[in-house]
């Protein structure tokens, strides 16, 4: 059997109680209130968002030396803004696997240091520099092949500092060659972001190997347009035998078209 209050201080705590609760109630309803109405509002700013979405076509690519010339054309219904080509490089050793994982170096004040390649953004711009796309608009971007890679070295007793270092391809070519790599896997990915500034999309346009003592630009490259696998090619003059997969699987640079 429930006893109920008898005097005026139980009831006020019953009350008070019963108070507490009540809001309890009423901020956890509102908590969910909120919460539905603003993954409501999130659904909206995606379906709106995606009706201006952009969505570039590439008509063309073009390599003059080392720079990139691409025709772009927005067949979406929003703008596309900071256009840019996403550039990295690989070591690449046709006769080892694990080459592209290999540890290199550099000179640094007459003294090795050991390097990281890292991904790179190079802006896409036209003849007034400019570095976006409107829907329906077309133009012709383009961009010099810049490559990237990082450092360390000491300012203190024991405390280092990252330092940035921009190459050409020339000074890739002599860094990768002083470090024993003949090929090196280079490629150039088209990137873009919406108006809101959100990265949307990306397309692969070059994936090839260079062969750093044959190839004197981007653009010989892109004319050879050696494919990068583990296993594409073999060159006859490097040595005298190589591993049987390797001859198996493997393409000479003649051979390369068979592949194309």
């Amino acid at each position: 059997m429930i006893e109920l209050p008898t005097t005026l201080t139980e009831w006020s705590t019953v009350i008070g109680s019963l108070a507490t609760l009540i809001v309890a109630i009423i901020t956890l309803i509102n908590v969910r209130t909120i919460r539905s109405q603003q993954k409501m509002l999130e659904k909206q700013v995606l379906i709106q968002r995606s009706s201006l979405c952009p969505f570039i076509e590439i008509k063309n690519v073009d390599i003059e030396g080392n720079t990139f010339r691409l025709n772009l054309v927005n067949r979406g219904n929003g703008s596309a803004v900071f256009l840019g080509l996403l550039l990295h490089f690989l070591p690449y050793n046709p006769l080892d696997p694990n080459s592209i994982s290999a540890i290199l170096y550099a000179l640094k004040d007459g003294k090795k240091v050991r390097i990281y390649p890292n991904d790179l953004l190079v802006f896409l711009r036209t003849e007034t520099g400019k570095s976006n796309l409107h829907p329906n608009e077309c133009c012709i971007f383009s961009a010099e092949a810049t490559f990237y890679y990082t450092y360390y070295e000491s300012i203190f007793e024991g405390i280092n500092r990252e330092v940035c270092k921009f190459l050409s391809f020339d000074e890739l070519k002599a860094i990768l060659l002083d470090n024993g790599f003949s090929f090196a896997a280079i490629s150039a990915m088209l990137v873009y972001k919406d108006i809101a500034e959100e990265y949307i999309g990306n397309e692969l346009i070059f994936y090839y190997v260079a062969d750093l003592r044959k190839h004197t630009s981007i653009q010989e490259v892109f004319k050879d347009r050696i494919p990068f696998k583990q296993r594409t090619i073999f060159i006859e003059e490097e040595g005298k035998f190589i591993p049987w997969e390797i001859y198996k699987e493997g393409k000479s640079s003649r051979g390369i078209l068979e592949l194309n």
